[in-house]
């Protein structure tokens, strides 16, 4: 065991007479101590035979009285041992589990929600506990522990992003090294009414044009029925109420029907043309069961869908671009030009005769694609339009590259326009 004092004796005699023994003789009723002799060097070594705790009142200090001696002769000493505390003993709460009582989610910031102490057995500054909050049980830094032990809201809470709070609180003593102790509280939240209803999906529901009214309006391939959820607790959530703004309930376009049952029919009243209006926004307001009733209004936007009741007719376009010592990248030149109202039509695009090779044409998409280097000139040529239903339109295109000289680049020069004010008049 460790060594706790080194002692020296002398005595003049020689051989065995000088050999000296050494003991603990009182002040130690618990044998912490023993003594080991050096009798040919007239030494003693103190050592500690058991371990100590400072803890304990009655082992922080020691009045040893201690023996040297001879065949015939001895001598006493009185040796005072202090011991100094070591940071042996980490903090400890109890309880360290804390279940509090539910509270709501909107409990104001800075609102006291618990006290935790934690004690430690050691002394001094091992015995001095710093408490905060484990990072990984509040990632947020919605709580905060002050240093008396209070737990604070820090941040505000939802309830429906956490419903219930498991926070790790950690006192750390001053030892060195420092031990540390932990305590768990759990912190339930109520619901309060803060979330108003939503659309279940996002609708997006088609009536297509030149269909004669009334017919209900489909919300997705499955269903006509337009529905709500709401994140809050059942008992802040259905069963909802449906309705739109006053300037909307006697529309002569849609018809909202509350079916009482947490869903709601939507039904187009007349017969519609895309090419007149292609959206409506209805406002939808929904209500929820809370008490008071969290109310929202919500956009749905219903589209009207294209039919092919247009022909489409033959276009010209005249296109210009530039070239520079003959060199032009791949460059779209945009889509081939055939009016037509509709614009849901699936058309075809195909050359008409005789085509330059510098030029692609998607035949899907219309646009015209003009390869790098093409050589400067006019070209001319036509496009035939296709959409199955009408007869086909033939376009034509005219191209013109022109080659860029170096003088017109070297003696270019930049232009701003700016909106200048006309007096008398507003911009």
């Amino acid at each position: 065991m460790s060594k706790v004092l080194e002692l020296a004796a002398e005595d003049r005699d020689t051989g065995e007479n000088a050999q000296l023994t050494f003991s603990v003789v009182a002040g130690d009723q618990e044998q912490k101590f023993y003594m080991v002799s050096h009798k040919q060097e007239q030494r003693g070594t103190l050592r500690l035979k058991k371990r100590l705790d400072y803890e304990r009142h009655s082992e922080q200090r020691f009045n040893l009285t201690l023996k040297v001696e001879d065949l015939d002769f001895s001598s006493l000493l009185h040796c005072v041992v202090e011991v100094e505390d070591y940071n042996d003993h980490a903090p400890v709460f109890i309880p360290h589990f804390l279940s509090l009582a539910p509270l709501p989610e909107d409990i104001s910031v800075g609102t006291s929600v618990a006290r935790l102490v934690a004690s430690d057995s050691d002394s001094g500054q091992n015995r001095d506990i710093t408490y905060s909050l484990s990072e990984d049980s509040d990632p947020d830094g919605l709580f905060t522990i002050d240093q008396s032990g209070v737990l604070s809201v820090a941040r505000p809470l939802d309830r429906e992003r956490i419903p219930q709070h498991h926070l790790v609180v950690i006192a750390m003593d001053h030892g060195v090294p420092p031990l540390t102790g932990s305590a768990t509280v759990q912190l339930p939240l109520l619901d309060v009414n803060d979330n108003g209803p939503e659309f279940e999906a996002a609708y997006s529901p088609i009536v297509f044009e030149n269909v004669a009214g009334p017919q209900v309006v489909r919300m997705n391939q499955t269903s006509t029925l337009l529905r709500a959820v709401d994140q809050d607790s059942p008992e802040n959530g259905p069963p909802f109420h449906f309705t739109v703004h006053s300037e909307y309930r006697h529309s002569n376009d849609f018809y909202l029907q509350d079916n009482l049952n947490g869903t709601a029919t939507l039904t187009a009243l007349r017969t519609f043309d895309r090419e007149r209006q292609k959206e409506f926004l209805i406002p939808i307001i929904m209500s929820d069961s809370g008490r008071p009733a969290k109310t929202v209004t919500s956009t749905l936007t219903v589209t009207i869908g294209d039919q092919n009741d247009h022909a489409h007719v033959a276009g010209e376009k005249k296109i210009f671009i530039n070239s520079h010592r003959g060199r032009m990248p791949t460059t779209v030149l945009g889509k081939i030009y055939s009016p037509d109202p509709d614009d849901w039509d699936n058309k075809t695009y195909v050359f008409e005769g005789h085509v330059p090779s510098y030029f692609i044409l998607n035949k899907r998409t219309g646009f015209l694609i003009i390869k790098e280097n093409a050589p400067p000139g006019t070209y001319q040529f036509q496009v035939r339009v296709s959409d199955g239903v009408w007869p086909d339109a033939v376009s034509t295109v005219t191209v013109h590259v022109r080659e860029l000289r170096d003088e017109a680049i070297y003696n270019s020069g930049s232009l701003r326009l700016a909106v200048l004010g006309i007096p008398g008049r507003s911009n």
